[in-house]
C-alpha cells in the first residue's frame, strides 16, 4: 500500500546531477543566513530574485535564458525552458507585493557537489535548512520568494550560482505556501489533534497536506518538513490507520485503496484517493462505488471533509504495477 505525497512543485527541471557523498572529496563550506547578510548583499539577492519573477510574469523567456548559468543552458534547451515556464506563468496571477521569505549564501572551498546544512545542524531547530550544491561552483544563493495571492499563496524557490562575477540562475521551482490562509502549520496541528483522538485516516490526510505546503523544492529540507514527514510516516504505519483504510475500501465491494496523494489545480488543492475497482470501469458502476466510499467517509468523520473541500477518487481497472504503462482510469470528484 502506497501513501505518498505529490509535490506542489509544478515540474522540476534537473539542470544538474545531485549525488550523495561519493568518495572522500575534500570540501568545506561557509553558509550565511539572511540575517547575517549585509544590506548590499540583501539588495542584490532581492533584485535578481524579483527580476526572475518579473521575467516569468511578462513571458520574457529570452531574458531568463540569457541571465541563466551555463550549466543550466547546457542541460536544458530554450524550448524546454519556454514550455516549463508556461506552466508557471499560468499560476502567476498577481506578483505585486512579492517579497523574500528567506535566503542563504554559501561559499565553497573544494568540492561543491554535496549537501549543505545552514543555520543549525540540529534538524529540529527552526534555523535548520539543507539543500544541494552544484558541481564546480564557488558560491551559491538559495532564495525563497513569497507571492501573496489568493486563494493559493505561492512561493518561488530560486537557486543562483556565481559565474563571471554575477549570480546566475540554475534552478527554479514554484510551490504552494498556503490555501485559503491555511498553511503547513495549520494542517500539522490538525493532524496532531486527530491522532490524539485515534482518527488516523484524517490525520494522514492532514499531514499529507502539511507536508506539501512545507516543501520548498526538490532536495530542500527544513525542520518543519522533516518533522511532518516523520509524523506522516508513523501515522500511516499504525494498525488503526491500516484498519481504517480497509474499512473504507470495503464499503464498495472488493475495492482496494492503494494510495493517497495531493494534486494542485490553478486555484485549488485536493486529496486524491487512488483505488483498484472491483468492477469493469464505467460511469454508472464506478460512480456508485465512489458514492459509497464518499458517504462512508462523511458519516464516519463528520466535519473532516470541510477541511479539504474536494476529494478526487481515481479508479483503476487493475493494480498499476508498471510505472511505464498507461493505465485506464476513471476520475470522480466529490465536493463537501
Amino acid at each position: 500500500m502506497i501513501f505518498r505525497v505529490a509535490k506542489f512543485v509544478l515540474a522540476i527541471l534537473t539542470f544538474v546531477t545531485m549525488s550523495g557523498f561519493m568518495g572522500l572529496k575534500h570540501h568545506s563550506t561557509n553558509c550565511k543566513d539572511w540575517d547575517e547578510l549585509t544590506k548590499e548583499e540583501k539588495q542584490v539577492i532581492e533584485s535578481i530574485s524579483l527580476k526572475v519573477l518579473e521575467n516569468l510574469k511578462n513571458k520574457e523567456i529570452d531574458k531568463l535564458w540569457n541571465s541563466s548559468h551555463s550549466a543550466f543552458r547546457k542541460a536544458v534547451s530554450l524550448s524546454q525552458l519556454s514550455s516549463f515556464s508556461e506552466s508557471i506563468i499560468k499560476r502567476l496571477d498577481n506578483i505585486d507585493g512579492a517579497k523574500i521569505l528567506d535566503s542563504r549564501v554559501v561559499t565553497f572551498k573544494g568540492s561543491s557537489n554535496h549537501k549543505v546544512v545552514c543555520g543549525s545542524v540540529d534538524t529540529s531547530s527552526d534555523k535548520y535548512l539543507s539543500f544541494w550544491g552544484l558541481d564546480g561552483i564557488k558560491k551559491l544563493v538559495v532564495s525563497v520568494v513569497i507571492i501573496q495571492s489568493k486563494p493559493l499563496e505561492r512561493f518561488l524557490t530560486l537557486r543562483f550560482a556565481e559565474e563571471d562575477g554575477l549570480y546566475k540562475l540554475f534552478r527554479f521551482e514554484l510551490g504552494i505556501n498556503s490555501f485559503k490562509e491555511k498553511d503547513a502549520k495549520y494542517y500539522e496541528v490538525l493532524g496532531d489533534k486527530w491522532t490524539k483522538k485515534d482518527l488516523y485516516l484524517p490525520a494522514v490526510l492532514a499531514y499529507n497536506s502539511a507536508l506539501n505546503l512545507s516543501q520548498l523544492g526538490q532536495g530542500v529540507e527544513n525542520a518543519q518538513f522533516l518533522r511532518i514527514s516523520e509524523k506522516l510516516k508513523s501515522s500511516s504505519e499504525t494498525e488503526i490507520f491500516k484498519s481504517e483504510i480497509q474499512k473504507w475500501s470495503s464499503q464498495a465491494s472488493d475495492c482496494q485503496i492503494i494510495g493517497i496523494k495531493f494534486i494542485e489545480s490553478l486555484f485549488d488543492i485536493a486529496p486524491v484517493i487512488n483505488y483498484v475497482s472491483s468492477n469493469k470501469l464505467n460511469p454508472s458502476k464506478t460512480e456508485l462505488e465512489v458514492d459509497k466510499m464518499y458517504n462512508y467517509f462523511v458519516n464516519q468523520y463528520p466535519g473532516v471533509g470541510n477541511e479539504f473541500e474536494t476529494f478526487l477518487f481515481v479508479a483503476y481497472g487493475e493494480f498499476p504495477k508498471d510505472p511505464k504503462k498507461n493505465y485506464q482510469v476513471y476520475r470522480v470528484p466529490k465536493t463537501f
